[in-house]
């Protein structure tokens, strides 16, 4: 499965609206392209991505730890 196709799953299950599934879908196309091409991405574009966007970052985060408080029972506490 690709990172993408994560982001509509949990867009498709209630864990993320479709706002953030869509900014997760992003992200992800993001880390494909750091993971991929992390040769075209400058130290400048990833500083600013670092210090500029982690609200994206912090908006996914949320959208988790939300879902999780509404959902304990479906949270496995033995790790």
């Amino acid at each position: 499965m690709e990172y993408r196709e994560i982001a509509d799953g949990l867009g498709g299950t209630g864990v993320l609206d479709p706002s953030e599934s869509t900014l997760m879908r992003m992200l992800a196309g993001y880390r494909n392209r750091l993971v991929h091409f992390y040769h075209e991405v400058s130290a400048g574009e990833l500083f600013d991505i670092c210090t500029l966007q982690l609200d994206d970052l912090d908006r996914i985060r949320r959208a988790y730890h939300r879902w999780m408080e509404s959902h304990p029972g479906m949270i496995d506490t033995t790790l």
